[in-house]
């Protein structure tokens, strides 16, 4: 009852009704991992990191496989500006579940957090070759949308410094990373076409491009 009403709060914005049920469900079950990582999400939607990495940590004392948990407190440490923090939980994310998107994605928003731009778009790669649709959603919640509109510039930003900025790669690898760039501003036709052309100049990693390439038929 106070678990299935405190999701009911959290959905409405109701972040300090929501704990206070979570508080309840975990007075009653100690261990009621669900509880303790709902109650991190709201703290955190109130902005109060600490308290959301404190609940996130015992969710992972109670499942330390579970690759959730260690995402939403990567994220959570991204917000403290605390990102070798972030990619440690990302890395973790990723050893359970190497096919998630989001775990991917943090990681590079946390290499951009720490100006390693190169780190970071390989991680963006990765995530938009894992799940090519997953930045064209649409999310319900305003807290959802304001973070994936500034993430998601985060991603833009720093492969246009690469595509821009650097001289040091062939014109294969930027045609390359300017694919990846038109796939996080959701023009696939392109995308296909730097896509296209990277494979035409020799890019070194064709399985990358067959792969992108795929997941846009």
């Amino acid at each position: 009852m106070f678990y299935n009403r405190g999701v009911a709060y959290g959905n409405k914005g109701e972040y300090d009704r929501a704990i206070q049920d979570y508080n309840e469900a975990i007075r009653i079950n100690p261990g009621y991992a669900d509880a303790f990582n709902n109650r991190g999400n709201a703290y955190a939607d109130k902005g109060e990191y600490d308290r959301a990495i404190q609940d996130y940590d015992e969710v992972i004392r109670i499942n330390p496989e579970d690759a959730v948990a260690f995402i939403a407190r990567g994220l959570a440490y991204w917000y403290k500006g605390e990102y070798d923090h972030s990619i440690l939980d990302c890395d973790e994310a990723i050893r359970i579940d190497p096919s998630s998107t989001e775990a991917h994605f943090n990681k590079g928003l946390a290499y951009a957090g720490k100006g390693e731009n190169i780190l970071a778009i390989e991680n963006f790669d990765n995530a938009v070759r894992l799940s090519p649709d997953y930045y064209a959603r649409t999310y319900i919640d305003n807290n959802q949308i304001a973070l994936f509109q500034r993430t998601v510039k985060i991603a833009l930003d720093a492969l246009g410094e690469f595509i821009s900025g650097t001289d040091n790669y062939d014109t294969a690898t930027k045609e390359y990373y300017k694919g990846v760039w038109w796939l996080f501003s959701n023009n696939q036709v392109r995308a296909r076409r730097c896509f296209d052309k990277a494979k035409e100049l020799g890019y070194e990693d064709a399985a990358k491009i067959d792969q992108h390439l795929g997941n846009l038929k």
